[in-house]
């Protein structure tokens, strides 16, 4: 269950802050963890592992959230193009099928001379 909640918080906080929060980050927390950077009292909490799986999924969750607001603009956009397109053609097949409507109802009769 912490793991699962480490994985949240990454995920959140690289939607939220972006890949270059947690770069140096993640770097500074596997540098303490192996023994090769010595933390101050008040940083310890970087050299625990709950940290580095956070700063490791806030590091590669970073493309995720990005390929999802790419895809996401690719839609809107085609919806901004779309959507127009798609009025004009209602309005086109509205004013078909008036036309339809009116010609049936007011039809012209052909009268020969003549005839009464």
């Amino acid at each position: 269950m912490e793991n699962l909640l480490a994985l949240m918080i990454g995920l959140g906080l690289s939607a939220a802050c972006g890949f270059r929060v947690f770069v140096p980050l993640l770097a500074m927390s596997l540098a303490a963890q192996t023994g090769h950077l010595e933390l101050a009292d008040s940083f310890q909490w970087i050299a625990t592992p709950m940290t580095a799986t956070v700063f490791t999924t806030g590091g590669l969750g970073n493309p995720v959230v990005s390929t999802g607001e790419t895809v996401g603009s690719i839609l809107l956009s085609l919806f901004a193009v779309l959507l127009p397109l798609a009025a004009m053609g209602l309005v086109l097949l509205s004013c078909v099928w008036a036309a339809s409507k009116l010609s049936k109802r007011f039809k012209v009769r052909n009268i020969t001379p003549g005839t009464a």
